[in-house]
């Protein structure tokens, strides 16, 4: 399996989100992947040329950085791989702009159901709110990337309450289990497709019990 994977937990302060994305991809053991740390390219916010009238396409972004490098080994990877962290108090504007500039290598074809899938795609993403309910906004806006794409959304590997200080204090052997499931999510979804979701629940799993804020009268 050919793999495309878009890092966006940078080099340093993300440690553990790191370590997960490494044993997902470590455990689908692909013989061609490629990880794009986004600190270490450069990429120009997208200007909505396909929403210009008459506008046609050149086949190639008309921004000239470097996403017009990365479009043909995009095209040929299975795989695509999202890795963000996420705070819904905050954008996350970056990943938007990401999905927004995957416009030069849009098909109309995609969209025709005789077609079959092109390949998968994945996110992972950490985060230190408690519930991981939060995600279902950006969810929803994965699985309809992917169907755009022509391809299968093959599950979100999802780590809420996962602030560093909690992690490095209170985790423990919790920390050992969720890297083993990221593990395990890599090597089944190239057995089964998909990642299950009782691995998912597994990495997603509450560690930190939360009591119930009483206010007195």
């Amino acid at each position: 399996m050919k793999v495309f994977a878009f890092n966006f937990f940078g080099k340093e302060g993300n440690t553990e989100s790191n370590v997960i994305l490494d044993n997902f991809l470590s455990g689908i053991n692909a013989s061609d992947s490629k990880v794009i740390d986004m600190c270490d390219v450069h990429i120009e916010k997208c200007k909505n040329c396909t929403n210009e009238i008459g506008f046609e396409s050149p086949h190639k972004c008309l921004q000239e950085d470097d996403m017009n490098a990365l479009y043909p080994q995009i095209e040929n990877s299975e795989l695509w791989v999202f890795a963000f962290p996420y705070n819904v108090c905050s954008s996350h504007e970056e990943v938007e702009n990401l999905l927004d500039r995957f416009e030069p290598i849009f098909s109309p074809l995609a969209k025709n159901e005789s077609q079959p899938s092109s390949g998968k795609v994945v996110f992972i993403s950490t985060c230190s709110c408690w519930d991981k309910a939060i995600y279902a906004p950006v969810l929803d806006e994965f699985k309809d990337f992917a169907s755009v794409y022509n391809r299968e959304f093959a599950g979100a590997i999802l780590r809420p309450d996962f602030a560093p200080n909690n992690v490095e204090n209170q985790y423990q052997g919790a920390l050992t289990a969720i890297y083993h499931a990221a593990q395990d999510a890599g090597s089944k979804l190239v057995e089964l497709g998909k990642i299950p979701a009782d691995i998912i629940d597994t990495i997603s799993s509450t560690v930190l019990k939360r009591e119930p804020v009483i206010f007195e009268k």
